[in-house]
Parts: C-alpha cells; structure tokens; sequence
C-alpha cells in the first residue's frame, strides 16, 4: 500500500495514487507480472520476494514523478517489519 503525504490537498493526494497505480500497473506489465486487481482494488502478483514487492513499488512512486519518503510512503503491515 502507498500513503500520499505531503500533498496540499486532498485532491493532490488522490491524484498522486491514482498516479502511481496506473504507473504500478505498466511496470508490472512492462515486467510480465499479471495486472488483474482483486476486489479490494489492488494488485497481487506473484512476485519473487517481499523485497522485489517493495522496489516495484518504489519504481512506481519514482516513474510517476514523485519522491518515495518525501510526498509518497509505503505502508507495511507487522509481518513484513522482518524483511526489512
């Protein structure tokens, strides 16, 4: 999950999602990764690792222009606090 922080807007926050969803979503593709989303709306390819998870996310946030930890972070839930 990403969390736009930073934004002067709630409008700006919702763009940079949508942003860096559609971004996901040609990275994954241009990576051969299914795009399908599930019925919460997300993305859930089989990807190598948690790491490899992460830095897909990470390009997202970078190819849509924005700056991961600075305007966009990620949210991890407790179990994937080990792999980092």
């Amino acid at each position: 999950m990403i969390v736009p922080y930073g934004m002067k807007s709630f409008k700006e926050a919702l763009r940079s999602a949508a942003e860096v969803f559609q971004t996901l979503k040609k990275v994954l593709h241009d990576r051969s990764y299914g795009t399908g989303v599930g019925d919460e709306g997300g993305f859930a390819p089989r990807v190598k690792s948690n790491a490899e998870a992460i830095e897909l996310l990470l390009e997202a946030i970078t190819k849509a222009g924005y700056k991961a930890g600075t305007q966009i972070a990620l949210a991890l839930g407790r179990r994937f606090q080990r792999v980092l």
